[in-house]
């Protein structure tokens, strides 16, 4: 899927109006928080608000929402991270 990204002269607006737009729909309590989240972390992915950094910054912020809304913190790795350890051992199967 190959989509356009914010121009870096409508970040900043957009930016602000993706986060007031969480915050007031978190407070009506007329959606469900999960699919709140979900919009939000697409919309910031979709901004693309800086040049490096915005899928770990994504995660970050799915945590951060998840917290905040009572879902409890669930310890995980990456399974690109396990792949990369392992990248040798797997190439030689």
């Amino acid at each position: 899927m190959i989509f356009a990204t914010t121009e870096p002269a409508l970040v900043e607006a957009e930016m602000s109006e993706v986060v007031e737009w969480i915050n007031q729909q978190l407070q009506q309590e007329t959606i469900h928080p999960l699919l709140i989240i979900g919009s939000f972390i697409y919309d910031f992915l979709s901004i693309h608000p800086f040049q490096d950094g915005n899928g770990r910054l994504s995660r970050l912020l799915t945590t951060l929402c998840l917290l905040k809304n009572g879902y409890s913190f669930i310890q995980y790795i990456s399974f690109e991270t396990i792949s990369e350890h392992h990248k040798k051992h797997i190439m030689k199967r």
